[in-house]
């Protein structure tokens, strides 16, 4: 990806030394381009090429990737709820089962 200047130099950006999860870029000096007198439009947006609203495959790729991964984050919280309320059941059951039990000792005694 080459970003322009106003200078006559322009920079290419390249992934980083970090891993790929770690978003890091470095900028490179490129090749000098020629005349450059990029300017951009009033209204703030740049020239739009037919083709540039497709996302790439990297990028089809990162929306696929964090998909994926917040569905299995989710998955991993409902799955810690789930657990957590049957361990939350078998308590009561248990303490509730323990009374009883109890209950009934004393209910012999007398």
């Amino acid at each position: 990806m080459t970003f322009r200047t106003n200078s006559a130099f322009a920079f290419t950006v390249v992934p980083g030394p970090l891993p790929s999860l770690v978003w890091s870029w470095v900028l490179l000096p490129a090749a000098p381009v020629g005349r450059v007198d990029w300017r951009p439009r009033l209204d703030g947006r740049e020239r739009q090429h037919p083709g540039d609203s497709m996302p790439t495959a990297k990028q089809l790729a990162d929306i696929g990737y964090k998909t994926f991964s917040t569905s299995m984050m989710l998955l991993t919280v409902y799955g810690g709820y789930l657990c957590s309320v049957r361990a939350y059941h078998y308590f009561q059951r248990r303490s509730s089962q323990r009374q009883a039990a109890e209950e009934q000792k004393t209910s012999r005694v007398l």
